[in-house]
């Protein structure tokens, strides 16, 4: 399934265009601390291999995420987040071709939802639900 692009542009996004995709999901289950850290570690590595970067947001019952990296490595991820099944009712804000990374130092960081809201502000109104 390809991803889908926020805004119109005057060209297609390419396998190797730099990218940025936003989602919110519940949980299925709520999550203790030491699983969410295990999670983390695991996006970590995975992320490092792929070439993503992103932050991660888990309050109440809700993720928030932002990804950024290579189209074809966020579409990869993408395609597996959404088969995960600790994730329901997942809604993604779309994709956008970016020019340069936000979270250049960070494969994946969790951070709280207000930090979240702040880099795109689309998840202010889904994080607060």
């Amino acid at each position: 399934m390809a991803l889908i692009k926020t805004t119109p542009t005057t060209r297609s996004i390419d396998d190797v265009d730099l990218v940025s995709l936003s989602y919110v999901s519940e949980l299925c289950h709520p999550f203790e601390t030491l699983e969410l850290m295990q999670l983390v570690d695991l996006a970590i590595a995975r992320n490092g291999s792929l070439n993503i970067t992103g932050v991660l947001s888990c309050e109440s019952n809700r993720f928030s995420q932002i990804i950024e990296g290579p189209a074809s490595a966020i579409e990869l991820l993408w395609n597996s987040i959404k088969k995960d099944e600790r994730h329901c009712n997942i809604f993604s804000l779309g994709i956008k071709k970016i020019k340069q990374r936000s979270f250049a130092n960070w494969s994946m960081r969790l951070i709280d939802g207000k930090q979240m809201a702040t880099f795109d502000p689309k998840l202010k109104s889904l994080i607060a639900k």
